[in-house]
């Protein structure tokens, strides 16, 4: 399981740092200065679908620490990644508790 997570996150990381590279100065930037083009979206959906993904799980996992702790982390995970690429995290929704 540790494998994947770590290939998922190089691929994310990869495709993420190709997405926002400025050409001109080799760097990342933020969706917020450059607009949003279609791969940025696609990503942005993604981080948010895994984050309420792993929301869900959290709350179905009220009896399970350990389930909880690791839906926790997958959210904080995703939330780092969605906050570096974005500049914001995604809200709590109402459903969320």
């Amino acid at each position: 399981a540790g494998q994947s997570l770590q290939r998922g996150t190089i691929a994310i990381r990869t495709l993420a740092l190709s997405v926002f590279r400025d050409p001109g100065q080799h760097r990342r930037t933020s969706l917020l200065r450059t607009g949003r083009n279609a791969e940025q979206e696609k990503i942005r959906e993604y981080l948010d679908k895994c984050i309420r993904f792993w929301r869900k799980r959290r709350e179905d996992s009220k009896n399970n620490n350990i389930e909880k702790i690791k839906a926790e982390c997958y959210i904080d995970a995703f939330q780092s990644v969605r906050v570096t690429l974005f500049g914001y995290s995604l809200p709590m929704e109402k459903t969320d508790k």
